[in-house]
């Protein structure tokens, strides 16, 4: 028999693990029809193409964080609080005030990008065929910021699916209207910024859609709770007390790697080359070779979205053990995921290359990286729970070391080494980042993954698969379907492996 204690932390569980496999269902959809999406336009635009695309993406993620940063996180975590301790009254309040805040902050970031769009292209990008792309997207920093807060406030009443539902409905009309525009009104056009403009036009479309879906859904069956009318002034400063940090933090280093994106395609022109042939460099590793080694992530995407509340939850009625526990757990089935995912794209990156986007030049990029791909993984974890537990200004200034630090070697080592010197330059930020984080989360948390069962088996098992994946390679002709077999014979030997090996070594440690 359950006491009520009990049963209270069993429903807790189960809530949490039905949301995240509600989250991690739509996030593959999500993932999936952008890699797809991503395959068409790699196809459409070329490696030129791409890596334009992916210039004008990079000044619109800075100016999307300023909009937006730690907003979702902030609600989430807040609301939370406030929920537990005063009501959804309270949790509303603070909603509210966070929309307010919100708009505050991202209509000036939108006007001075639609106005600043012109200098941006010309002197700090140095090219002027992102112009009206970048107009375009200024348009909808308010609706992203307001859309931020809304998905905030989905994860603290624990409703997963209303902004599940919205990104999915994003993501099929940015697509819808893409394809729309460059396979219709765009037919006989080849030239990248044309283009762009057409991409550029769904991406926006989609915010101001979904922003609207996920209002609708806020106001539906909204019940009238009485809202506190005191201590607004409190509740703003709550508010700034958190997002302001994280947002300062991921602002400098979003404006960071934007510089960083700026100078690579300028850096390999001095190595040997025209422009064409550095934004093709830059495309195949930053618009291919990285967005498909993140495609798995949203298997652990979906996971932090649900526990960041949890973590907070726990951080603020100073839960140690549970939050060293549940902290513990999340990075050990981090690296067993990711350590998989890495050794799947390490051993076969031809095959997934070519079936995704049909060309072998992102291949070597591919595999290198993919080296790195469980520390990119757990890194990215770590800093979304560092930030949950209040430490934000930590991980504000291990990014700024770490973005200052490669903007100095594309400055002076890619010059001399070209794309290779570049992909190098990952591998060593990355386990730069990794090991920053790693080792706060242990020292505030005292959470690390089990290295037995989170580290060795599965490198043990993923060595073994991908042995026997490698037998019948070559025994399947066509690149889909060897594909398929490639991955389904790696994971079925891998994950059996692994299920073998640790019942053993924990009845040997028993």
């Amino acid at each position: 028999m359950l006491t009520g204690g009990e049963s209270t932390v069993l429903q807790r569980k189960n809530s949490l693990l039905g949301n995240a496999l509600i989250i991690t269902v739509f996030s593959l959809a999500v993932k999936f029809m952008g890699m797809l999406f991503r395959l068409y336009l790699t196809g459409r635009m070329g490696t030129e193409g791409m890596g334009l695309y992916q210039l004008i993406m990079s000044v619109y993620g800075t100016f999307t964080t300023l909009a937006t940063a730690g907003l979702t996180v902030t609600v989430s975590g807040l609301a939370s609080e406030k929920i537990i301790t005063g009501g959804r009254g309270d949790g509303k309040l603070l909603l509210r005030r966070a929309i307010r805040l919100s708009l505050f902050i991202s209509l000036p970031a939108g006007v001075i990008m639609l106005l600043g769009a012109p200098l941006i292209s010309a002197r700090f990008i140095g090219d002027i065929r992102t112009l009206t792309s970048l107009r375009i997207l200024s348009l909808s920093m308010p609706f992203m910021a307001v859309a931020a807060c809304l998905k905030g406030w989905f994860f603290a009443v624990t409703q997963p699916v209303k902004p599940s539902v919205a990104s999915l409905l994003e993501q099929t009309v940015k697509i819808g209207v893409t394809m729309l525009l460059l396979g219709s009104v765009m037919k006989g056009k080849s030239d990248p910024q044309t283009l762009c403009v057409g991409t550029v036009t769904g991406i926006t479309l989609g915010e101001i859609f979904s922003t609207v879906l996920l209002w609708c859904m806020y106001l539906f069956k909204n019940q009238r709770d009485i809202l506190p009318t005191e201590n607004k002034r409190e509740y703003d400063a709550n508010i700034r007390r958190v997002c302001f940090p994280i947002g300062a933090g991921a602002c400098m280093t979003s404006l960071l790697h934007t510089c960083e994106s700026v100078l690579i395609p300028k850096m390999l022109m001095l190595y040997g080359g025209n422009r064409e042939s550095a934004l093709s460099d830059f495309g195949i590793i930053r618009g291919m070779a990285i967005p498909l080694l993140f495609f798995p992530f949203s298997f652990l995407s979906s996971l932090i979205s649900v526990t960041v509340p949890e973590i907070s939850r726990l951080k603020a009625i100073k839960n140690t053990e549970a939050l060293k526990e549940r902290t513990s757990k999340i990075l050990t089935y981090g690296w067993i995921f990711s350590v998989a995912v890495g050794g799947m794209f390490f051993l076969f990156p031809d095959i997934y290359g070519n079936a995704f986007y049909r060309t072998d030049e992102a291949t070597r990029a591919i595999r290198i990286l993919a080296a790195v791909t469980p520390m990119m993984y757990i890194e990215t974890i770590t800093d979304g729970m560092l930030k949950s537990i209040g430490e934000q200004m930590w991980t504000f200034i291990t990014g700024l070391i770490n973005s200052a630090f490669r903007i100095g070697a594309v400055l002076f080592i890619i010059p001399h080494t070209g794309a290779e010197g570049y992909l190098w330059l990952l591998v060593v930020s990355n386990v730069f980042s990794y090991i920053t984080c790693a080792y706060r989360m242990k020292k505030k948390a005292g959470s690390a993954p089990k290295m037995l069962e989170g580290v060795i088996t599965p490198l043990l098992c993923c060595a073994a698969g991908g042995v026997t994946a490698s037998l019948i390679k070559n025994a399947v002709r066509g690149i889909y379907p060897k594909t398929v077999c490639v991955t389904a014979v790696y994971l079925f030997t891998a994950g059996g492996l692994y299920l073998i090996l640790s019942k053993l070594w924990k009845r040997s440690v028993i």
